[in-house]
């Protein structure tokens, strides 16, 4: 009898072990900057990593618990395989609109849309109010008072409770025009002044992304990491520096998305078909450094970095021979 019911404790300590080990999941979680002006964005990147047989359910963004933010959006949720595993990315905008510290506690995930898997830590963001500037270079102006000889009329107030209704129907008007005004701010205003300052944002980005990408690659070549043995390094800083390049121009998020992911967005860009051909073949090269341990010839690092300069100044060229001629229709529809 006791032999029989030491087998069935480990035969439920071993299927407990076993499930367990059936569906690991880690979580991880970060925001793109610690630090927001009060009204401003930011965007918190969650990935997840579990078996290919779990089924995945990451807790809605608007059941967060949070402190002192808020959510704006929940973008769409990625997800790619690689081995036995399946990568889960979501990107999600929070904002604040209250200064001081905000926080973002831990975001469950679950399994099977009940077992709760993992949490990711716990995250925060400094919040700081707009700066005010004060004139200091004003002199400063005496206080006028009444002229010597000139009476002063005072009047006193009107012993009567019509006073007390019209003081208390004052206060109650000037709270609803603040509250109408609050409302009017966070509805129309700020999402505008918000959607502006990113559009501007990006503008400049786009304006300068191919003098900050040639300017990369030069201290790339400069680190000579790939001729000191540092093949693995060298691949994912030029990736690195392609995927941002590709961001900024033309504002296709490659830092989240996997080779085919990048090119499948390309493609929409009407780009020359040899340099989407070379930036494919690089990326797939790069892949295949970084996760397959792969040892290209002296060659191919060289090559590899001759043709991202190519990519980089012909389609940069591109790009601001479309803007100049777009500003010249605009002003010749204005004339």
């Amino acid at each position: 009898m006791l032999k029989n019911r030491l087998l069935i404790i480990l035969s439920l300590l071993l299927l407990s072990w076993l499930s367990g080990r059936a569906q690991q999941v880690s979580v991880s979680a970060r925001l793109d900057s610690n630090h927001i002006v009060i009204g401003d964005q930011l965007k918190l990147h969650l990935s997840v990593i579990a078996d290919t047989n779990s089924t995945i359910t990451i807790q809605d963004a608007k059941k967060w618990q949070l402190i002192n933010c808020e959510v704006v959006e929940s973008l769409p949720l990625n997800f790619a395989s690689k081995d036995s595993k399946r990568i889960y990315n979501q990107d999600v905008i929070i904002t604040s609109f209250d200064t001081g510290t905000a926080q973002i506690l831990e975001i469950p995930v679950f399994v099977n849309d009940t077992v709760l898997a993992a949490k990711s830590s716990s995250l925060s963001f400094r919040v700081d109010s707009l700066p005010v500037f004060v004139d200091t270079s004003a002199a400063f102006k005496d206080i006028v008072l009444p002229m010597d000889g000139k009476d002063v009329e005072i009047v006193k107030p009107e012993k009567s409770g019509k006073n007390w209704l019209r003081v208390i129907l004052l206060i109650v008007a000037i709270l609803a025009l603040i509250a109408l005004a609050i409302f009017l701010l966070r509805k129309y205003l700020l999402p505008y002044w918000r959607k502006r300052k990113l559009e501007q944002m990006k503008a400049l980005l786009k304006q300068n992304a191919g003098t900050v990408a040639l300017n990369s690659l030069k201290g790339l070549k400069s680190k000579k990491l790939w001729q000191k043995g540092q093949v693995k390094d060298y691949y994912s800083e030029l990736s690195m520096i392609l995927r941002t390049y590709l961001d900024q121009q033309w504002d296709v998020n490659a830092k989240e998305m996997v080779t085919d992911e990048i090119m499948e967005a390309i493609d929409k860009l009407d780009l020359d078909d040899d340099l989407t051909k070379e930036l494919y073949r690089f990326f797939v090269l790069s892949d295949l450094v970084k996760y397959a341990k792969e040892q290209p010839e002296v060659e191919a690092h060289e090559m590899s970095l001759k043709n991202a300069y190519n990519f980089v100044r012909v389609t940069d060229k591109q790009e601001h021979a479309k803007l100049a001629a777009e500003q010249a229709e605009k002003s010749k529809r204005r004339r």
